[in-house]
């Protein structure tokens, strides 16, 4: 997705999970098997977005630095971030965590 897209969409969900990667990177490559999981499961819930850390402007504004790097942002404000691979049942529970306290 391009920034304008991964922004619009962000302005238009709730909640929203966010992945910077690095094209042929494995870490990156496992979590971006993770989240695809967990958006078929999250489906109308919760928006997923992956964005190439090297060529969108976001990863720059967001400082991103290590990859893969998972943001978790709410109605477009950043509630955490993680700047390592994180389990499914790791994005689960704080998925969960978030759905019952905003939701």
């Amino acid at each position: 997705m391009t920034t304008e897209e991964i922004e619009e969409r962000l302005s238009e969900s709730s909640l929203s999970v966010v992945m910077f990667f690095e094209k042929g990177d494995y870490e990156c490559q496992l979590q971006s098997q993770t989240l695809r999981e967990l958006a078929k499961e999250y489906k109308h819930r919760v928006f997923f977005a992956r964005a190439d850390a090297d060529r969108e402007p976001l990863a720059k504004t967001l400082r991103v630095k290590r990859l893969p790097c998972v943001y978790l942002m709410v109605d477009g404000d950043i509630k955490g971030y993680a700047r390592e691979r994180l389990t499914k049942s790791e994005i689960r529970d704080v998925i969960e965590e978030v759905l019952s306290e905003y939701y």
